[in-house]
């Protein structure tokens, strides 16, 4: 977020003093956007307080979006991993995709999200942050802010900021999605076993620590022995003027403190879960003028028939 819009209408601006209540995070940024507007009328419908969920690239590349949406859904209580097997449409499922989608809708009907926002596909979060056409954003990597690292130190150092933790309905630490990438070697690769080496060569922790820094911090490693082997990930990017390093530190805290879940699309369907995106398109249709109730019952029902031909290995994820 940028803490620089917070700091000129006098509202906290330090991590640790921004509500974690939802409602209360929620009413955080719309304040924000509120004070900004009533200070600066020529911001006016050019600055929003919310800048997330991307809620446009629906069967192109609605990643980010359905990452934003992902950890809002969680937050909320949706979890279709059940002991039975993979539930979608459980009462507690429902009424957390209810309480999402209504949530999303009435934040850009209010108008404190961008109108372009229903268009977003995975960069155009990173876009408007970077244009300061919203005041927060939310996004799966550290390329935001990386960004003004390499453009800006000053931007990157005292005028943004990232949290620590995420939010939750009862203010207690909100659940933190990770996403693993991993390796594919096709069975009939011409160089099958020379690639099988070069994986194991490449995992190694040094190695891994290496080429995961050299990449400016971006993602983070999966591996607890790398990830503690180095006070790179702890610590951050070398203090500049006194100032410690206000956003890698932040993943950290969030892996180390938790709580974490995996992304739930790497166990449901992907990529379906995350190209047709079925919650995304129940946001914009109860944007659209439809019932809540209808669009999550339409979402529920598109995703059950996506994964129809998938649903004996889903099935297998079982907690």
């Amino acid at each position: 977020y940028w803490k620089d819009f917070l700091d000129e209408v006098g509202m906290p601006s330090e991590p640790d003093e921004i509500p974690m209540k939802f409602d209360e995070f929620t009413s955080f940024w719309r304040e924000a956007q509120d004070k900004l507007w009533q200070k600066k009328p020529d911001l006016k419908e050019k600055v929003y307080g919310i800048g997330w969920p991307s809620l446009g690239g629906i069967g192109i590349n609605p990643g980010d979006g359905w990452a934003q949406i992902a950890h809002l859904l969680v937050w909320h209580g949706w979890d279709p991993i059940k002991p039975q097997g993979f539930i979608i449409d459980s009462p507690e499922n429902i009424e957390a995709m209810r309480t999402v989608v209504k949530w999303i809708a009435d934040q850009y009907q209010d108008g404190y999200m961008p109108k372009g926002i229903l268009e977003w596909g995975s960069p155009d979060n990173n876009k408007a942050f970077h244009a300061k056409q919203i005041i927060s954003v939310f996004n799966a990597s550290m390329s935001i802010p990386l960004y003004w690292y390499s453009t800006d130190k000053d931007a990157y150092f005292k005028k943004s900021a990232s949290l620590g933790r995420m939010p939750s309905p009862t203010g207690a630490r909100g659940v933190n999605l990770w996403h693993t990438f991993g390796w594919y070697i096709f069975k009939d690769a011409k160089y099958k076993d020379l690639a099988k080496e070069f994986v194991k060569w490449f995992l190694q922790p040094e190695i891994l620590n290496f080429y995961m820094k050299a990449a400016g911090g971006r993602m983070f490693p999966a591996s607890r022995m790398v990830l503690e082997m180095d006070p790179y990930w702890e610590k951050g990017k070398e203090v500049i003027d006194g100032v410690k390093d206000p956003h890698l530190p932040t993943v950290y805290q969030r892996l180390i403190e938790g709580p974490n879940r995996p992304f739930i699309h790497q166990s449901v369907g992907y990529p379906i879960a995350i190209v047709d995106c079925p919650v995304l398109r129940a946001c914009q249709k109860a944007i659209a003028g439809l019932s809540v109730d209808e669009a999550v019952k339409e979402a529920i029902e598109f995703w059950k028939e996506r994964i129809r031909p998938y649903i004996e290995k889903i099935e297998q994820f079982k907690r």
